[in-house]
């Protein structure tokens, strides 16, 4: 992931982008299980809810400006939106959601057990994306900073459960 890559994200729409990003999670989701698994089924039951995919475009966008190559931006993309497909799944199970853009939600419907499951293998799958950048030297930063994310967002989703944020600041904070 050189910045100054001669070869860049190429000129192909973003919706090509967001597809080969899809496709990344699909595949990373079901590494070392089958299609018909609690998990895989769990997880694709979720992606076919929708949803915008904003995460997946900003990370593009971002990627296509600073000249990244296709496949860094790809693996970066999809570790993004696992992390945040992860947390959709834990704050419903959370917060009691029986629904998520007008489906059942995943704990709903496939039970808590599968739920957090799922949710811990979306996090995992976020770090083993980044095993597919080009430039290794950057992965101690990258992980650093998929670490930091992660923990900032559990907090957050711990204040928010207990109940700690009584002001604007602290509900700021915690979102």
């Amino acid at each position: 992931m050189n910045l100054t890559a001669t070869k860049t994200i190429s000129t192909h729409p973003l919706a090509e982008g967001c597809a080969a990003v899809e496709r990344s999670m699909r595949q990373l989701m079901a590494e070392f299980g089958d299609s018909n698994d609690s998990l895989s089924l769990a997880f694709s039951t979720h992606l076919e809810s929708g949803g915008k995919r904003t995460r997946t475009e900003v990370s593009l966008s971002s990627s296509r400006a600073l000249g990244i190559s296709d496949e860094d931006a790809t693996a970066l993309a999809t570790a993004v939106e696992l992390l945040h497909n992860a947390s959709l799944i834990q704050d419903d199970l959370q917060d009691r959601s029986l629904l998520r853009r007008g489906r059942e939600a995943i704990w709903n419907h496939f039970g808590e057990d599968v739920a957090i499951g799922l949710t811990e293998l979306a996090i995992s799958a976020s770090f083993r994306s980044l095993t597919d950048l080009s430039d290794a030297t950057r992965l101690p930063s990258l992980l650093a900073a998929l670490h930091r994310s992660i923990a900032v967002t559990l907090r957050g989703q711990a204040d928010d459960l207990d109940g700690t944020t009584d002001d604007l600041a602290s509900a700021i904070s915690t979102a």
